[in-house]
């Protein structure tokens, strides 16, 4: 891929894309982070998991931003700058209300589709580093895609660095579906943007509104009991340094 392509990809524009971050990777993990769906050290030591920043642009040939996520395009243009930098593996998926892709809309992207009796992209996932998992109108992607699980496990990561969009819902969803698939997870607490206010979800405390303080703490504390892990970017970029 030139570097023309990559620009494209990433959006770039006033934000800096070009700006790749220097040295070599020295990621830690720890034996316990070895991936659960092989054997041995992991493929790739982290990948990258963006929850419904990107859609198709409007001119349908490269890949924009949600327009919620537009105060966190400086952060997130370092993450996409430092998966290419690292041949790290980016799995994306977009909004139910965003631009979708289809299976020819960014050749560079590998489109898995929600059908698992769908399996031709599997033979394409050693020729490729972004991925885009299709979204119907339901946000429980890991629920209603059969080919998420069967993709993340096969790129084989240590640890799936997940942001984005939708903080109380999207976000939610897929960090339990790629527990529920075996994976370790870790949550960038500063590059995510809230979902919407006024949806109500029941859990065993009560009712908790979306995007409010409290659900944010509850989410946060019940992702540290089943084992995921938190960092702030400038925390996950120190150690991949």
């Amino acid at each position: 891929m030139n570097r023309r392509h990559v620009l494209k990809l990433l959006g770039a524009g006033s934000c800096g894309a070009a700006t790749l971050l220097a040295g070599r990777s020295l990621y830690r993990y720890s034996a316990s982070q070895a991936s659960r769906g092989g054997t041995g050290e992991p493929k790739n030591p982290f990948g990258l998991f963006d929850v419904d920043s990107r859609e198709l642009n409007k001119a349908g040939d490269g890949l924009g931003f949600r327009p919620r996520v537009e105060p966190l395009i400086d952060r997130l243009m370092r993450l996409y700058a430092l998966a290419e930098q690292r041949r790290a593996p980016l799995v994306f998926t977009t909004c139910c209300s965003g631009r979708m892709l289809r299976a020819d809309s960014v050749p560079e992207v590998l489109f898995v589709p929600l059908d698992a009796a769908q399996r031709q992209w599997e033979g394409q996932i050693r020729e490729r580093r972004l991925f885009y998992l299709e979204k119907n109108a339901n946000y429980h992607m890991f629920e209603y895609n059969g080919n998420a699980a069967r993709l993340v496990q096969a790129l084989n990561v240590g640890e799936w660095i997940i942001f984005g969009n939708g903080f109380d819902m999207c976000i939610d969803s897929d960090v339990r579906g790629l527990l529920a698939a075996g994976q370790k997870v870790c949550l960038l607490s500063d590059v995510y943007a809230r979902s919407a206010r006024g949806y109500f979800v029941p859990t065993a405390r009560g009712r908790f509104e979306t995007a409010t303080p409290e659900n944010e703490a509850r989410l946060i504390s019940e992702f540290r009991q089943l084992g995921v892990r938190t960092a702030t970017l400038e925390e996950f970029l120190a150690s991949v340094s």
